[in-house]
């Protein structure tokens, strides 16, 4: 009876071990994407959408890449208790949220604020995150998602539209040395947004 036990205990945390270890393996990370400030912080994300957290960031992405803390970057959102309450209700619960301005973002990512977290940064056009890499946040590749539709901007694909100033922007974000490319869904192909722009 007592050898039964033993046996049942021992499968037992064989069981959860391997449980581990295969949650593990269904979230790789993609090492190109972690980038490490001072140590400390981990960004491993960074992601152009113009619905900022929703089902493809909060679900899907969050999943994908193990989320600690989204920080979306956004003056007017950061000032808007409505909008604020909305991307707190689309977080999931475990993830942390800070909805932060443009100069509030790049001095606290920049000091190391969010010590041993694994952060998703946010925004709705690239000139945020160009600003956020002349201000010394060390982001090497961008993940261009969702942009919305504007009476300003041209369709390129079919969630993907542009203004003159946001193609200006790539185009110095990718002078700078960011990588940028475009994939929605963690399941699809990334691609290659600079030559989706030039076409």
């Amino acid at each position: 009876m007592v050898e039964s036990i033993k046996q049942f205990a021992f499968q037992k945390n064989v069981m959860a071990f391997k449980t581990k270890v295969k949650k593990y393996m269904n979230h790789p990370i993609p090492i190109k994407q972690v980038k490490i400030k001072g140590g400390n912080i981990m960004i491993i994300g960074s992601r152009i959408d113009g619905r900022l957290i929703h089902g493809q960031v909060s679900n899907l992405w969050s999943h994908k890449l193990g989320v600690d803390r989204f920080i979306v970057v956004d003056d007017k959102v950061a000032e808007s208790d409505i909008e604020k309450s909305g991307l707190r209700l689309a977080t999931p619960s475990g993830i942390r949220l800070s909805v932060l301005p443009l100069e509030r973002a790049a001095k606290q990512i920049n000091e190391d604020r969010y010590k041993s977290q694994r952060v998703m940064i946010v925004a709705r056009r690239p000139k945020t995150f160009l600003e956020l890499v002349n201000r010394g946040v060390d982001i090497k590749e961008l993940n261009v998602g969702n942009m919305s539709q504007t009476s300003e901007t041209r369709s390129i694909t079919n969630s993907i539209n542009v203004t003159d100033e946001d193609v200006k922007d790539f185009e110095e974000l990718e002078n700078k040395g960011v990588r940028l490319y475009s994939q929605m869904v963690p399941n699809d192909n990334a691609k290659d947004f600079m030559k989706i722009l030039k076409k």
